[in-house]
């Protein structure tokens, strides 16, 4: 990386304030974030990258790929990305919650009518990335995002694969 870069994503990387983990999986840690150039409250993924001969991350490649491409309501916006002090940095719009949290805080009774519009926004959310000819490929209650308002947006596309239109060509033998 030359000096140009390694200034450009350190400004980058200082645009973001890290507050407090979110949670950690296998890929790496989510920290809540604000931005401080728009005060917007942020989650950012950081993905260890490994080391330097395995090369880069190819789930969150696809990730990346992906999500810049699903633009819809009900699907969790990727808002930047980039590589800071050896691991790559997604930052995504903030949900406060995720729906497995709430199946298990047993202070939470969902109405009938939240159950339906939750499914309503999966179902929209999977109906868009389907018309895009792209399949999820890991639907779970804590992949689908709520946001303190209701709103629910399926996120976590690092498993998704794009599959083939049947108006396509195909190959000729």
């Amino acid at each position: 990386m030359s000096d140009l870069d390694s200034l450009i994503t350190k400004k980058v990387a200082d645009r973001y304030f890290k507050r407090e983990v979110l949670g950690e999986g296998t890929y790496g840690v989510v920290y809540k974030a604000i931005d401080t150039q728009t005060n917007q409250t942020v989650a950012i993924k950081k993905i260890r990258l490994g080391k330097q001969k395995e090369g880069v991350n190819f789930t969150a490649l696809r990730e990346i790929k992906l999500l810049k491409e699903l633009k819809d309501p009900n699907i969790i916006a990727l808002i930047d990305a980039f590589p800071h002090k050896g691991n790559l940095h997604l930052v995504f719009e903030f949900m406060e919650s995720d729906l497995e949290a709430v199946i298990r805080d047993r202070n939470i009774v969902l109405s009938p009518a939240d159950t339906k519009s939750y499914l309503q926004m999966t179902l929209k959310a999977l109906a868009f990335c389907h018309k895009k000819w792209v399949l999820h490929r890991d639907m779970k209650p804590n992949n689908l995002l709520l946001a303190a308002d209701g709103q629910l947006k399926l996120g976590d596309f690092g498993l998704a694969r794009i599959f083939g239109s049947p108006d396509r060509r195909g190959v000729s033998l």
